[in-house]
């Protein structure tokens, strides 16, 4: 009834005219609730990002959330630590840092800071205890249990051994705790042979601008993956033509990890394998190879026995290449601005010898390894199938141009075929085997089974590399065996006489010697010690009389330095019976040669037997009979175990060659006979078209979700990691 409300529309009204523009300001500041004191904006995030190589995700710490937190954390050394601080300048919280097992604790710098706004960084490398401290309390506390990087494991599955075409073949396992990035193996000269070359190498480096000739192999180990935390693999390497061809060297197989760390294998002490060359003028290369090697100062020599050998070369050199490359390498030896052309000629040489000696057969060899590696190395790093592909085609064409080169070959040394060592007629190698070696790996790759096509590739080169490097077929190669066999027997016998001999003139030795000693003592006796029958004059000149009428003394001082020496009839029949001992040794040499030069495996006993005749010899020469008739007892132990280890490797290549051919059978389980034979890949399961044609449509599937960018991110990262692996 007194019309209030008018009044308070006035004043209203009254209120929007007195502030004027600020009245959108007032309004708002009245409706916004006003903080209480001492309360301030404070936001903490918090996370910890492992090492990439670790595969494992981040882990977060703080995200946000008001309220103090401790927590233990987990996570592998090298992570990598991010707090992201929000609060009011006045206030801002500072980072602390100490060892769990100790008390200095650390403050942290911010790595980067804005008006209220502060981040840090840190990369663990310690167990440590983080805090997040305000003024008047701890906002956060982590506790950091640091997993730490284990340094990989690498170890030898397979003793080096020499292949029939003379590469180096291993096997080895890695092994890592979140996966190997590489491995190599490297080659050491061992002991003081070791110091002598590195000097060498020193002085060669002083001396020569390019690459040192004498520098160690070093062979690249293959990886069935990458970051592989478990891996078994075999390699193949041709290190023939390297300067340390034939000389013993300690092998150490050497693992590392994404972190750097190495891991070493035990040194594994091999002679590395040596090509041997027949023709007379591929020997003359590589032996003035040997010597450019050695003493890279001796170019001139080497260009004048270049120059030698090229004398008529058109009554024995009939490959124009041969002759052209020789006569380039003589010119760039003999021109003394090239000094840097060492290395070069040095490689020139190696390549005009393997022409010499199997004519276009190196080339296609070489094309061959390297169509294989590039493979293996497009297995290995995930290359795309169209480029897997064009890899397996050029792998083809090589393999035809090889096996084309050795069947040439063989035609123009008059023999058959070349087949891999341990065939029989059954199971002869033919280009269609190895053609369905290479569609089984390219099926396997094609279904993203890229483990299997490496294994499988692995045994499509180890067929190759068992190919005889002659051109010698199995018959022929068993009656080289055989020849060899006897040429022992006769070499035994003949040691047998040898030592009955030897034995026979220390036992007229040791009876000369007892009489002498019987007859001064009974001279002792009768006389005494100066003598009644001419006194001790007298008994001087009986002693020089014994010594030249040859009784065991020298020069009239009688037995006491003759005894191990004999008078000169014994020398001469002493140095007879060692002059015996080497033609028996070189003997021995000879046949070890010939079966090392058609590729078989040479017994250790016989290369034993070896080392005791010559032992024998030099006891001989320094008139030991006693030691020489040890060692000769020794060598003709050897001897017999060595033939007959020789005659069971005959006596398998003759049943391997008539009796087999199971390959392929199974035993009343279904399991696989074991074979002497090679295996031509039935070990491997190939997939079926059934399984195939699976595999793609998972594989379609897995891309058709990737594509979809409606699904979470989690998701798509999981099905882009799933899709790399398969």
């Amino acid at each position: 009834p007194y019309a209030l409300r008018a009044a308070l529309v006035l004043l209203l009204a009254v209120g929007f005219l007195y502030a004027g523009p600020q009245v959108s300001d007032r309004m708002t500041s009245s409706l916004r609730i006003a903080p209480q004191a001492g309360e301030r904006t404070f936001r903490l995030d918090a996370w910890v990002t492992p090492p990439l190589y670790t595969g494992k995700p981040p882990v977060v710490l703080a995200d946000g959330t008001p309220g103090q937190s401790i927590r233990e954390v987990s996570v592998p050394e090298k992570s990598l630590l991010a707090v992201r601080i929000n609060a009011d300048p006045a206030l801002m919280p500072v980072l602390r840092v100490r060892p769990r097992d100790g008390e200095t604790v650390t403050e942290i710098k911010p790595t980067s800071y804005e008006e209220g706004l502060a981040e840090y960084r840190m990369t663990l490398t310690r167990s440590s205890v983080v805090e997040v401290a305000l003024p008047a309390y701890t906002s956060a506390t982590w506790h950091f249990d640091l997993i730490r990087d284990q340094p990989p494991l690498i170890e030898l599955t397979e003793e080096p051994s020499r292949t029939p075409r003379g590469s180096l073949r291993f096997g080895y396992r890695v092994k890592d705790d979140y996966g190997v990035a590489q491995a190599e193996a490297r080659f050491a000269l061992p002991g003081r042979a070791g110091e002598a070359r590195a000097a060498a190498q020193k002085s060669i480096v002083s001396r020569q601008k390019e690459a040192d000739l004498l520098a160690p192999p070093v062979i690249a180990l293959p990886l069935p993956r990458a970051n592989s935390k478990l891996a078994e693999s075999r390699v193949f390497r041709d290190l023939t033509a390297h300067p340390w061809a034939g000389l013993t060297v300690e092998m150490t197989l050497i693992a590392r990890d994404q972190a750097g760390q190495e891991g070493k294998s035990i040194p594994y002490r091999l002679v590395l394998p040596e090509r041997r060359f027949t023709k007379p003028l591929a020997k003359a290369l590589v032996e003035q190879r040997r010597e450019l090697v050695r003493n890279p100062d001796a170019r001139t020599d080497v260009a004048r026995a270049l120059a030698a050998l090229t004398i008529g070369a058109e009554r024995f050199i009939e490959d124009k290449v041969v002759y052209l490359g020789l006569r380039s390498a003589y010119w760039r030896l003999k021109n003394r601005r090239a000094e840097n052309a060492v290395g070069s000629v040095v490689n020139q040489l190696w390549d005009i010898a393997l022409r010499i000696e199997d004519g276009d057969l190196p080339e296609a060899e070489a094309a061959l390894r390297a169509a294989q590696e590039a493979l293996r190395k497009a297995l290995e790093e995930g290359a795309p199938d169209a480029e897997i592909q064009r890899r397996i085609a050029e792998l083809r064409a090589a393999l035809q141009k090889f096996l084309q080169a050795m069947a040439d070959k063989a035609r123009r040394n008059g023999n058959l075929a070349e087949m891999p060592e341990g065939l029989g007629k059954q199971q002869m190698l033919s280009a269609q085997d190895l053609d369905q070696l290479l569609k089984n790996i390219e099926n396997l790759a094609r279904t993203g089974a890229r483990d299997l096509a490496q294994q499988m590739l692995n045994q499509l080169q180890n067929l190759v590399e068992r190919l005889q490097m002659g051109a010698m077929n199995q018959s022929a190669r068993s009656q080289q065996m055989m020849k060899s066999v006897e040429g022992l027997g006769n070499i035994i016998g003949e040691q047998q006489k040898l030592l009955d001999e030897t034995f026979r003139h220390q036992r007229q030795r040791e009876g000369e010697q007892g009489r002498q000693q019987g007859r001064r003592e009974g001279e002792f006796g009768r006389d005494g010690e100066f003598g009644q029958n001419g006194g001790l004059g007298q008994r001087f000149g009986q002693r020089g009389q014994q010594g030249e009428q040859g009784q065991p003394g020298e020069r009239g001082r009688g037995g006491r330095q003759g005894q191990g020496l004999g008078n000169s009839g014994q020398g001469e029949t002493r140095l007879g019976l060692a002059g015996r001992q080497r033609a028996l040794k070189e003997k021995l040499d000879s046949i070890l040669e010939q079966l090392r030069g058609f590729g078989a495996r040479t017994p250790d006993q016989l290369e034993g037997a070896g080392r005791a005749m010559s032992e024998a010899e030099k006891a001989l020469r320094e008139g030991k009979l006693g030691r020489a008739t040890q060692q000769q007892t020794l060598a003709l132990d050897k001897l017999r175990q060595g033939t007959q280890a020789l005659a069971e490797q005959v006596l398998q290549a003759l049943a391997s060659r008539n009796g087999r051919g199971n390959q392929g059978q199974k035993d009343p389980l279904g399991r696989p006979e074991r074979t002497t034979g090679p295996d031509l890949g039935t070990s491997v399961h190939v997939p079926d078209e059934i399984d195939i044609q699976r595999a793609r449509e998972i594989l379609e599937e897995l891309r058709r979700r990737l594509s979809d960018p409606s699904r979470p991110m989690l998701e798509l990262e999981y099905l882009e990691r799933l899709i790399r692996q398969f």
